[in-house]
């Protein structure tokens, strides 16, 4: 969901919402279902030929991107015949750790020439790895999540927490999303104080306890979030202050240390929703994210972090994103699916953004990091657009929200999850 501005309130804030402010666009090719035949069965046949002989650009990316998490590849290994990144003190430290292979700037030989309604470069497979759920609160009071952050108040009902991890898992899921809720102010159960560009070491046992727990429970990997509240939130801001970039950037060197060590294998989203609008109000947010992704990939690659995530309306952020992240994007980029009369369902919003990105010429596969609360007709939609948007999605984290709530949350813990797990995520 949208950063909450409001640490004691969890009803829904999207001041970044854009669908009604960018045209939409879908090659047509795209919606044609049916039993094969027609465009779609042209599109297969001719995948089935060209895919062999295709030699650079996105689909040489994407066979990379894919090769860490074939089936039998142990998080934080290589796949089957490929070596494991080495875990040094190059531009790539940590990687072996993470549980992602590095393919290296998957478009760094971009292929622009390709057009929007051209063949997509790879069908999509199932989905390639087993997900799970967002875990950021243990206990909700109607809208209210304070003071029950995981983080922020685990040394306060640590039982309790390890207890809705075992569920979660004995559900059979596999992965969690963790969102890490920070600003420049005293701590209010589930926002924590970081200033000066440090948790406190309260928080930081906190969180190496939790991700103690989490490897305890089974979980194959964790995604730390980071949301910045408040002044840190560079949503709000009219120009970078160097102080406050300073202070968010330093927390994101101080969680990746603490997870490196853990051993869990993860991966980073830099700033929760953060890919950024396309209004010149956001200008600075836009300039936020150049830098912070040129100096976090300096100091430490891509391997480990999806950039930043793309939020309702996912297909008016996405022109952007080249300017983001230049010749060195992620090798795999998230997206968060709510349907909403105004945005579309999640098929719709699934194709929309496919679109969007075959245009940019993106073909990284996904992680659909945040959805409803074990939600059908959210499961169906996206499985459906997998087929036929020929998109491969990584894996899949349920919010805490179910379709309809009024809250930003209304469930805790989010530990069903049959209606993804049916459709294979």
């Amino acid at each position: 969901m949208r950063r909450k501005n409001n640490p004691g309130n969890t009803r829904k804030n999207s001041p970044g919402n854009t669908s009604q402010k960018v045209p939409r666009e879908i090659p047509k090719d795209f919606a044609i279902a049916g039993n094969g035949r027609g465009i779609r069965g042209i599109r297969r046949a001719v995948r089935s030929r060209g895919a062999r002989l295709r030699t650079g650009g996105a689909a040489i990316g994407i066979a990379l991107a894919l090769a860490g998490t074939q089936a039998g590849a142990a998080p934080g290994t290589a796949a089957p015949g490929t070596a494991a990144p080495a875990n040094s003190g190059s531009v790539n430290a940590g990687s072996a750790k993470s549980g992602w292979v590095n393919p290296g700037p998957v478009h760094s030989v971009p292929a622009p020439s390709r057009p929007a309604h051209a063949v997509p470069a790879a069908t999509a497979p199932a989905p390639l790895l087993k997900g799970g759920s967002n875990y950021f609160v243990y206990h909700l009071e109607g809208c209210h999540r304070e003071p029950y952050g995981v983080v922020n108040s685990y040394d306060r009902a640590p039982e309790l927490i390890r207890a809705q991890l075992r569920q979660m898992a004995d559900a059979g899921q596999k992965r969690l999303r963790i969102p890490l809720y920070h600003h420049r102010g005293p701590d209010s159960g589930t926002v924590m104080d970081s200033t000066g560009g440090r948790l406190s070491d309260g928080n930081t046992a906190n969180l190496v306890h939790l991700l103690n727990a989490v490897a305890e429970n089974g979980f194959e990997e964790v995604e730390l979030v980071f949301i910045p509240l408040d002044a840190n939130d560079p949503m709000r801001w009219t120009a970078v202050d160097e102080g406050l970039y300073a202070e968010n950037l330093s927390v994101i060197r101080q969680v990746r240390e603490l997870v490196v060590r853990s051993g869990v294998p993860y991966v980073l989203d830099l700033v929760n929703e953060g890919a950024p609008p396309p209004e010149p109000k956001y200008r600075a947010l836009l300039e936020y994210d150049k830098r912070l992704w040129a100096d976090y990939t300096r100091s430490y690659g891509t391997a480990d972090t999806v950039g930043f995530s793309l939020t309702v309306w996912s297909a008016g952020r996405v022109p952007q994103l080249p300017e983001v992240y230049g010749d060195r994007p992620p090798a795999v980029l998230e997206v968060h699916l709510y349907g909403k009369p105004h945005d579309g369902d999640e098929y719709r919003q699934f194709m929309d953004t496919d679109a969007a990105m075959d245009r940019i010429g993106y073909r990284q596969p996904w992680i659909i990091g945040e959805v409803y609360y074990n939600d059908p007709e959210a499961a169906a939609g996206i499985r459906r657009a997998m087929q036929d948007a020929d998109r491969p999605v990584r894996h899949l984290t349920q919010w805490q929200l179910s379709r309809g709530a009024e809250c930003d949350a209304d469930v805790a813990p989010a530990s069903a999850y049959d209606a993804y797990a049916k459709q294979g995520f």
